[in-house]
């Protein structure tokens, strides 16, 4: 799984900081080019990527939320780039989201390359922050065979991911997730369980700057690999409330996962 920025709360309270202004004023109605109404928006962009982990936040009505990135991944002598990852992320009604992804186009130094899977989901925002109870949200996915077989998985591979964040001061939030997955495995004609969980936090550096740092293992049933256990870092840069990019490098803290990853992307609200 791509790694995917969750700045979640410490994002959403940098958001009421910058736009306090625009949200006292009285919001007039927007259409989008579908001629649907769509929500006025209340603070910077907040995107899913690039870290491990997803933002518990999810797109506004009659929006759409593009983003976009390339990765690198490198294992001893081994190397991958993946490039031109992509999510499209739909604003249906209030706490739900349509989302259709691409995982990219793959190029591997042992000579593999081609067209990776695509991904159709929803995002539902199953609980607000009120006391002591997070941010939740629920991620329900399936990762559709329409890539090539020396890079993608040719079974329908369902997921869902659980991500929640709760924030500890206007600045500075906690966040994690929890996924489980069934995947194709190659060696038999069955699905095999992965889980995942991550647990990092986010911060605001500035107006315009934020960042994350993040934990992250993913456990597979033994036929598909041994654990991995790694650690990344990210910053994203507000261009204007609407358009930002993000980087973000990490790496492996056992010897079955990649040694170093990283990548950089861009993402765009409508």
């Amino acid at each position: 799984m791509p790694p995917r920025l969750w700045l979640g709360s410490a994002a959403f309270c940098s958001a009421n900081l910058l736009m306090t202004a625009a949200a006292a004023a009285e919001p007039t109605a927007e259409y989008n080019f579908l001629g649907l109404p769509q929500a006025p928006l209340e603070g910077p962009i907040i995107t899913d990527r690039p870290s491990f982990g997803d933002a518990t936040v999810t797109v506004p009505y009659g929006r759409f939320l593009l983003e976009s990135g390339y990765g690198y991944n490198q294992d001893g002598a081994e190397h991958v780039h993946n490039g031109a990852v992509l999510l499209l992320r739909a604003g249906l009604v209030p706490n739900l989201e349509l989302r259709l992804g691409w995982d990219g186009y793959a190029r591997a130094s042992t000579g593999e390359e081609g067209s990776a899977n695509t991904r159709l989901g929803l995002k539902i925002h199953a609980l607000h922050e009120q006391g002591l109870v997070p941010d939740l949200v629920v991620i329900p996915e399936f990762v559709i065979p329409t890539g090539d077989a020396d890079v993608a998985a040719d079974e329908v591979e369902p997921e869902v991911r659980f991500a929640w964040s709760y924030a500890l001061s206007p600045a500075i939030a906690l966040g994690g997730n929890f996924n489980i997955a069934a995947r194709d495995d190659a060696g038999s004609s069955r699905h095999r369980l992965e889980y995942a969980a991550s647990l990092g936090g986010g911060y605001v550096l500035s107006e315009r700057w934020s960042g994350y740092l993040e934990y992250f293992a993913i456990f597979r049933e033994s036929a598909l690999g041994q654990e991995t256990h790694s650690i990344n870092t990210g910053i994203a840069y507000l261009i204007t409330d609407r358009l930002q990019l993000d980087a973000f490098i990490g790496g492996g803290l056992n010897e079955a996962a990649d040694d170093v990853f990283g990548g950089f992307g861009i993402s765009k609200l409508w």
